[in-house]
């Protein structure tokens, strides 16, 4: 039966995607000059990791996929088709034997006609080179195999922690923050073009932040969406009863609202789209957070980062932090407390500077002007 295999959430996510493309009607396509290079920045992290080249280069642009028109960059939407789009999708559903594809149908509906799409964009505005933050979402993934038809050259600067289920590198250059993360590609299948090891953006000042004075009394919670945020609730109120910390700084992941979880004067709520990380991190000794990048930019900044999980369905060591020494696990409130009385161990620093360059930076933004210095080579050998 058909019904068997379809997600509610996938047909939610559907209709609020033929939603957006009947808005999107109203809304007037922006044009994209010939000849710049496009950065792809289609969420905030990714935007944070590539802003230091959009302030450098006068003729770059800032390219992003669907959502709301910004000033900040050019906006592709998906195919305004939607009557089409939806028609083949639900042939698809109706013919397809794949469980998993069936399960996912919103996916196919965003992409679909975007191929073409993607293609007559880059045939009329001819990007001199395309630089991604993120090699998994989907349009982006669209936009790599369409720039690489075309023969444009593409960059890749990662925005955070990569994992054994990323795709493998398929980028003319890529950037990667450490040998770890090298490793970790290789490790997932033969990569196309150069690898440079050149350290994390956002890392790159983590190790200059000076530590506020009553950081050593305030625990720092980073929540993001995998995470329950009723376990969250639970375990905070834990935590306070407990009495460790005179102050706990909870942050939500940007894609989320600000949440309050619990009602005491010793919790401060904020999201991340509203405050630097290096000030965040520079108010905290403590970190505790489920699978995120957030660790190890966390032990470069001196906070000690401990791994708990917000949620019964999670992917154990998902970026490798606590095989690696970069962060405790705490499986339970009881291993939690075992760590905060007796067992508090600082990352060494072999282990940062394995999965992050910028570890080993002697002055500020010194992973930016690496970057740089090797896009002006790219640039010069460009007809």
């Amino acid at each position: 039966m058909y019904y068997r295999n379809f997600s509610l959430k996938s047909i939610i996510f559907l209709f609020k995607s033929i939603l957006k493309d009947f808005l999107n009607l109203f809304q007037k396509e922006d044009i994209i000059e010939k000849n710049k290079i496009w950065i792809i920045s289609n969420t905030l992290n990714n935007r944070n990791s590539t802003d230091f080249i959009t302030n450098y280069y006068s003729d770059s642009v800032s390219v992003k996929f669907g959502g709301k028109k910004s000033v900040q960059a050019k906006t592709i939407f998906p195919h305004r088709n939607f009557v089409g789009k939806f028609i083949k999708t639900v042939v698809f559903f109706i013919t397809s034997n794949d469980p998993w594809s069936r399960h996912n149908i919103h996916y196919l509906y965003d992409t679909i006609y975007m191929e073409k799409k993607i293609e007559n964009l880059l045939l009329s505005s001819l990007p001199k080179i395309i630089i991604f933050s993120n090699d998994h979402y989907y349009y982006n993934r669209i936009l790599l195999m369409k720039a690489r038809e075309e023969n444009i050259t593409t960059i890749y600067i990662p925005h955070a922690s990569v994992s054994d289920y990323f795709p493998k590198l398929e980028f003319d250059f890529s950037f990667l923050y450490g040998t770890q993360m090298k490793d970790t590609y290789l490790k997932i299948g033969d990569s196309r073009g150069i690898i440079n090891v050149m350290g994390s953006i956002r890392s790159q000042n983590l190790k200059f932040v000076k530590k506020e004075n009553s950081s050593e009394s305030t625990l720092g919670i980073a929540i993001n969406p995998m995470d329950d945020l009723k376990v969250v609730q639970h375990i905070v109120a834990e935590i306070i009863r407990l009495g460790y910390f005179k102050s706990i700084k909870v942050r939500f992941h940007p894609r989320m609202k600000v949440y309050k979880l619990i009602n005491d004067p010793i919790i401060q709520y904020s999201s991340a789209s509203g405050s630097s990380l290096n000030e965040y991190l520079s108010q905290i000794g403590i970190l505790i957070a489920g699978n995120s990048g957030i660790h190890l930019e966390a032990a470069i900044s001196g906070t000690i980062p401990i791994t708990m999980y917000f949620t019964d369905h999670f992917t154990y060591d998902y970026y490798g932090f606590i095989e690696n020494n970069i962060s405790q696990y705490a499986a339970s409130l009881s291993a939690l407390r075992n760590i905060l009385n007796n067992d508090l161990v600082h990352p060494k620093e072999s282990s940062l500077s394995y999965y992050d360059l910028s570890f080993t930076n002697s002055k500020a933004n010194e992973t930016s002007l690496r970057i740089l210095e090797r896009i002006d080579l790219i640039l010069n050998d460009i007809p």
